[in-house]
């Protein structure tokens, strides 16, 4: 028995290009979603303060999910930041958490739209 290593084996062209059609929905996801995170991860979280030149921030719905975490980060960064929110235990509880985390830089402020009043009717 030999064995024959020129011998070549194609593989049809018909298998290739459904390969082609699995594979490549997946590179496409690969790419659009690990590069914007290696991206990121390489430039670092953006410092808001110096890149507008800003002393105050306004955040509304920043007593609870993606405004609480938005109002520690920019805290964190040295802006002032008014918190505007439904006033409930949870704003409550957060002005309490920055308090004590930021001591120097909470104040707290009094309802502007209570009895339905509008901010310019004062």
């Amino acid at each position: 028995m030999t064995c024959c290593l020129t011998e070549s084996h194609s593989i049809p062209g018909f298998v290739l290009l459904a390969i082609l059609a699995v594979a490549s929905p997946t590179v496409i996801w690969c790419v659009t979603y690990f590069l914007p995170l290696i991206v990121m991860k390489l430039l670092g979280p953006q410092d808001l303060k110096e890149k507008y030149q800003a002393q105050w921030a306004l955040v509304t719905g920043g007593s609870s999910g993606i405004g609480r975490a938005i109002v520690d980060r920019l805290a964190l960064q040295g802006l002032n930041v008014c918190v505007v929110s439904i006033d409930d235990d949870l704003l409550k509880n957060t002005v309490k958490e920055l308090k004590a985390a930021f001591p120097k830089q909470v104040r707290e402020g009094e309802e502007g739209g209570k009895e339905g009043r509008r901010a310019d009717e004062g």
